[in-house]
């Protein structure tokens, strides 16, 4: 596997498919604005696990996300807790899964 998943946030879609934070390159990554949001550098920004799970949590940014199980989201696309596939998001806090939106 040439990328990581982060195991400390999650998103359920309505699908019930899960959702992880993935690196793409070896980073994490946030977009920060609509124009050129497949750019690295201008739209898309890597970033540290933190400042992504912060991103997204705090500021409603989107990251790239990645399925372990669904084919078709084995690939990574761009999902923020205001997607509209997106159901639930749970925060894992010490070893416990807690239910965030």
């Amino acid at each position: 596997m040439s990328y990581q998943l982060s195991d400390k946030i999650k998103l359920i879609l309505k699908d019930d498919d899960v959702l992880w934070p993935t690196t793409m390159a070896g980073h994490f990554r946030i977009i920060t604005q609509k124009k050129n949001h497949n750019v690295l550098g201008e739209g898309e920004h890597n970033v540290t696990e933190m400042e992504m799970i912060d991103g997204v949590l705090n500021k409603g940014l989107a990251s790239r996300w990645r399925s372990k199980t669904n084919e078709k989201r084995k690939t990574p696309n761009h999902f923020s807790l205001g997607s509209p596939s997106v159901r639930e998001v749970h925060v894992k806090v010490g070893e416990v899964w807690v239910k965030h939106k």
